[in-house]
C-alpha cells in the first residue's frame, strides 16, 4: 500500500474546520526514534527508518512524488531484506555494527479521525531536546502509483471545501525539526531535493 498524505499546521481554526462532521476513531501515543548515518545515506535518498514504540518502520518516498507519498515496510522480515540485513541478525544488532545513529526522538499524542473517506491524524509532538510542533495530516491509502494523483487531487479538493488554504500545507514533525534544530542535516536533504 502507498500512503498518500498532506501535512497542515495545526490551530485551533484548522482543528475545528477538520474534524466538523468527523469522526473519532481513537488515541494512543506514539514514541518515534530515527536512524541514519552521520552521512544521512538513508533520509537523503527520501528513506526513513524508525521505531515507533519499539517496531521498526521504513517508509521509502516514490520518486517524483515531493515527499507526500510513501511506500511503508513494517514487517521485520521484509525491513531486513530492504537493509540488506544478514539471515541470523537483528535489525539493532545490524544498526549498532554499522555505525546507524539516533537523529531524532518524538514523543507524540496522536488522535485519528475519519471523515468522508479520508483519514484524520491530529499530532501534538515534542522531542526531548524540547523542540514542540502539531499538526495535521490528512491521508489516503492507495493500491499502487497510478492512483497516487487522483489521491492528491482528492485531498486538495476536500481541504478547500473545509475553508482550509493550501498556504497551510507545510513540512512534516521531523523536516521541520531538522530545519530548525539540526540544520546541516536539514541543508543536506535540500541538496539532494527530498524537500
Amino acid at each position: 500500500m502507498i500512503e498518500v498524505e498532506k501535512k497542515i499546521r495545526l490551530d485551533q481554526e484548522n482543528k475545528e474546520l477538520l474534524l466538523a462532521g468527523a469522526q473519532f476513531i481513537g488515541r494512543k501515543e506514539l514514541n518515534d526514534i530515527y536512524y541514519d548515518k552521520n552521512d544521512y545515506e538513508l533520509t537523503c535518498n527520501d528513506i526513513w527508518l524508525r521505531s515507533r514504540n519499539g517496531n521498526f518502520q521504513i517508509k521509502i518516498g516514490i520518486k517524483g512524488a515531493k515527499g507526500d507519498q510513501y511506500k511503508e515496510i513494517e514487517d521485520d522480515e521484509e525491513i531486513k531484506k530492504f537493509l540488506n540485513i544478514p539471515e541470523g541478525k537483528s535489525i539493532d544488532d545490524f544498526l549498532d555494527e554499522n555505525d546507524f545513529k539516533k537523529f531524532c526522538i518524538f514523543h507524540t499524542i496522536r488522535e485519528k479521525y475519519s471523515n468522508n473517506g479520508f483519514s484524520i491524524e491530529i499530532d501534538e509532538s515534542k522531542t526531548d531536546d524540547g523542540f514542540l510542533y502539531n499538526l495535521a495530516e490528512i491521508e489516503i491509502m492507495v493500491k499502487d502509483e497510478e492512483e497516487i494523483n487522483q489521491a492528491r487531487e482528492k485531498i486538495m479538493n476536500f481541504l478547500k471545501e473545509k475553508g482550509i488554504s493550501s498556504k497551510n500545507l507545510f513540512l512534516g514533525k521531523v523536516l521541520e525539526y531538522l530545519k530548525e534544530i539540526k540544520k546541516e542535516h536539514f541543508i543536506a536533504l535540500v541538496k539532494r531535493g527530498i524537500v
